[in-house]
């Protein structure tokens, strides 16, 4: 039986979808209900379901990220995920992180559901089905059944049939997927030439394993370092090395730190073996505090305030770099969509490069995103004729002085010796929208730092960056941000 997550902000859609799940009872059990997705990451921790049915757009926790995030904790649970028009590239986005099938909202029935359901039960069927001792064709363990098992009586007899004895320490090197019986058979081979008598060689998707067993812990630790150094130098490949683990119960454990490890060296170019112990004490990175500095970036560049885009840029990637091993997938993931983000950018400025777009694809390391982010900009800077015009670059300056005062269009203008009607039309033409939008978003955007970043009450800051009543600016804030500024100081801490 397929167990499922149901996981949409909106009651009424869970409710829906849990109702022609029990519909399906033979079949299909609902594992738990949740309405974000922090709560739907605690349930996958406890539940461990097959199936996760998710909205794609949700406050807080996204689709996407949850995907990501779940994935670390229970890899082969499927997405199935919800969408709307207006989210369609967004879907097809999640289907390249995974998702096996993706919904619209506005057109779902319950044969759609259902049958998607059906879709994911029947190759969970066919994969157990063609298994050989657990065994792939390549002679790895396939490690799919390990994480079905729902019971340690089920693990035990999982790891016997496996051939992990108990009451032996273990260790793990974690490699991306490669060249099947060659590549194993070089491993046996570099194991054995470290005195390694008990290994095994695991798959588990884009990912290989080597899991070595010895209550030695100093010998299997110095032996699986050299192992490590020696695949790299031979394949190419990047390693990651779990720590030591002095049960087998804990294997899981010691894959994920594998991958995770794995994971981080994405950000140390140059480097291709990290060991767990190297980076579990890193002191991390605020998700919320990424994800705001990246809007700023954004903001400034779809504004034209490339100068301030590229500072803001190094230090986004100077920050990111610290992230903790468990975050590794989620900061890879912001960093690949800064590239995507920067590119939208510059394409929408210059359609004719398009071709050359990388959407974060083939980009290795985090100072490859960092060097094609900069570059972008650096182009989109090159390509104007300069900076904006003097007149309008004064313009600006004088607004972002003076943002939380009262002032006007009426005011700018007279500040850099114009009438209001050309300098009117000039702002637009150069900037992209009119005075007065560029104006509230700018307090907007400022008033989003305070909120996230400080104490302040809703008054005191609407007053800070110039709107006289609290009642107006939130009214603005709701309208053009999206949520009101309860919500966005709560998401921001939770």
């Amino acid at each position: 039986m397929i167990r499922v997550l149901i996981v949409d902000d909106e009651a009424p859609i869970r409710e829906w979808v849990e109702y022609c799940i029990l519909r399906e009872k033979e079949k299909f059990s609902v594992a738990g209900l949740a309405s974000s997705g922090e709560e739907a990451l605690e349930l996958i921790k406890k539940e461990m379901p097959e199936v996760v049915i998710a909205d794609i757009r949700m406050p807080g926790m996204d689709g996407l990220e949850l995907m990501k995030r779940a994935k670390e904790i229970s890899p082969f649970t499927a997405f199935i995920v919800m969408t709307n028009y207006a989210e369609f590239s967004y879907a097809k986005q999640a289907i390249t992180y995974g998702a096996k099938e993706y919904l619209l909202k506005s057109e779902m029935c319950a044969g759609d559901l259902i049958g998607a359901l059906g879709k994911i039960n029947e190759n969970k069927e066919e994969i157990i089905k063609h298994k050989v001792r657990e065994r792939l064709p390549s002679g790895f363990i396939d490690l799919f059944r390990l994480y079905q098992c729902q019971t340690p009586e089920a693990m035990n007899e999982f790891l016997d049939t496996i051939g992990i004895k108990g009451g032996e320490g273990g260790q793990v090197l974690c490699i991306r997927h490669g060249k099947g019986e060659a590549e194993a058979a070089g491993l046996i081979e570099l194991a054995k030439e470290e005195g390694l008598g008990k290994i095994f060689l695991a798959s588990r998707q884009e990912y290989d394993f080597m899991i070595a067993q010895d209550n030695r812990k100093q010998k299997l630790e110095e032996a699986m370092g050299r192992i490590g150094k020696r695949v790299a130098e031979k394949y190419g490949k990047k390693v990651g090395i779990s720590a030591f683990f002095s049960d087998r119960m804990m294997l899981i454990h010691g894959l994920r730190q594998a991958v995770e490890t794995e994971n981080h060296l994405f950000f140390h170019e140059g480097k291709q073996v990290l060991y767990y112990c190297e980076k579990s004490g890193s002191p991390g990175l605020s998700r919320e505090a990424v994800r705001a500095a990246s809007q700023q970036i954004l903001w400034n560049l779809a504004h034209k305030q490339y100068e301030e885009a590229l500072s803001q840029m190094r230090e986004w990637f100077d920050g990111i770099k610290n992230v903790q091993l468990p975050d590794s997938q989620w900061a890879i993931e912001r960093c690949q969509r800064m590239v995507i983000a920067v590119e939208e950018q510059y394409y929408h400025r210059d359609p004719l490069g398009e071709g050359q777009a990388k959407n974060g694809q083939g980009l290795l390391t985090m100072e490859d995103c960092r060097r094609r982010c900069e570059e972008l900009i650096q182009k989109l800077y090159d390509k104007k004729k300069g900076p904006y015009s003097e007149s309008v670059d004064r313009a600006l300056a004088y607004i972002h002085e003076n943002y939380n005062r009262d002032i006007s269009l009426v005011d700018v203008a007279s500040h850099i010796y114009r009438s209001p009607e050309y300098f009117s039309r000039l702002f637009k033409d150069e900037v992209g929208e009119n005075f007065s939008v560029y104006l509230m978003m700018c307090r907007l955007n400022h008033g989003r730092d305070l909120l996230i970043n400080t104490d302040r009450k809703i008054a005191d800051i609407a007053a800070a960056v110039g709107y006289s009543t609290q009642s107006y600016f939130s009214r603005l804030y709701k309208k053009y941000m999206g949520k009101t500024p309860d919500e966005e100081r709560s998401q921001a801490r939770q």
